[in-house]
């Protein structure tokens, strides 16, 4: 899992958070609130209204292949750039 808090003044809304590459699966919280799940790209999600003026918590979770647990090793986890976008 990946953590982190960021500072936000609300104006919106509308906010889109883009995780850029991920390898393979993401789910996402802000704020301890469910945002959804991707399986495969584009890993964006729609988390405006789960936004609040000043600190929020974002929690990423990602999960790869089974292929790194056994002898064919692939890119895994969040690669990025992590983008949140509002409009």
């Amino acid at each position: 899992d990946y953590y982190a808090n960021f500072e936000y003044e609300k104006t919106s809304d509308k906010a889109v958070i883009d995780l850029g590459r991920v390898f393979d699966m993401a789910e996402i919280w802000v704020n301890d609130t469910h945002a959804g799940k991707r399986l495969w790209a584009p890993y964006r999600f729609e988390i405006g209204s789960l936004m609040i003026s000043g600190t929020n918590t974002l929690r990423i979770r990602v999960g790869n292949q089974v292929d790194n647990y056994y002898s064919n090793p692939v890119p895994s986890g969040l690669i990025g750039p992590v983008m949140i976008n509002t409009y």
